[in-house]
């Protein structure tokens, strides 16, 4: 049987109350206690104010009731004073014949760190998801004042933004709009017609003609008459010059026949 004080973590044993009646020398070096200085004589002694109240208001009851506690989060206060986080594994045990408690204390420097990690990671995201929300709301109202009919299709062909008049002319709600197929926005006529403008711009290839004309039986202005217009592709680009989608965006109304 490996000795108490060789045992590769930390132990101690209580009694009912939380008196110390022994601990092995594992916990007396992460506790970091000076030569010569007597022992804690009690786990509250061991512990900061926050896990003093969770000791008393969630452990004991617990271990009371279930006669064990696993994987607690708690942190021990060391002889230097630093917050020093750890797991602990509780049970009822036997110590010299009398009923006690037996403590199993894991050092957790990692899952400390990688807690934080996680917190800044959910933060930066929540920071970014509301950015985004900003910008989108900005860039629509911006798109929406531009009287212009303009969407951006990524790399995939499917929407990720339109104005409000492009919704109109299209005979579709924003909504609806929202990661929808570019093929699926206009009829098969229209797709066929536009299609190498469309390529042609993701790929990069910039300052062509303004595509053919939107099919008028497909795009209706506000009054629900038939509104027939003028679209050019264009490439769109991250910042480090990739090309990410494409814009198409109006032209103007098509000249009379």
């Amino acid at each position: 049987m490996i000795a108490f004080d060789q045992l590769p973590c930390a132990i101690l044993h209580t009694d009912h109350s939380g008196r110390i009646l022994q601990m092995n020398q594992e916990l007396l070096h992460i506790l970091g206690s000076a030569s010569g200085s007597a022992p804690p004589a009690a786990v509250e002694q061991m512990l900061p104010p926050a896990s003093r109240i969770f000791l008393q208001t969630h452990l004991w009851p617990m271990l009371m009731r279930d006669g064990q506690v696993r994987e607690i989060y708690l942190h021990l206060r060391t002889h230097a004073g630093e917050r020093l986080p750890v797991m602990v594994n509780i049970g009822r045990s036997v110590l010299a014949g009398a009923p006690c408690y037996a403590w199993a204390l894991f050092v957790a420097h990692e899952r400390s760190r990688f807690e934080a990690e996680l917190i800044k990671s959910r933060n930066r995201s929540e920071a970014s998801a509301e950015l985004a929300e900003v910008q989108q709301r900005f860039a629509q109202r911006v798109a929406d004042a531009s009287g212009q009919a303009i969407a951006f299709f990524d790399l995939a062909a499917r929407c990720r933004f339109a104005s409000s008049r492009f919704a109109v002319l299209a005979g579709r709600s924003l909504a609806s709009l929202q990661n929808c197929a570019w093929h699926e926005v206009f009829d098969a006529a229209t797709c066929a017609q536009h299609r190498h403008s469309l390529e042609a711009a993701l790929r990069g290839e910039n300052g062509s003609v303004p595509a053919p004309l939107v099919s008028s039986d497909v795009i209706s202005d506000v009054s629900g008459s038939a509104s027939a217009w003028h679209v050019a592709y264009l490439s769109s680009r991250d910042s480090a010059g990739i090309v990410d989608g494409c814009f198409m965006v109006e032209q103007g109304a098509a000249p009379p026949c």
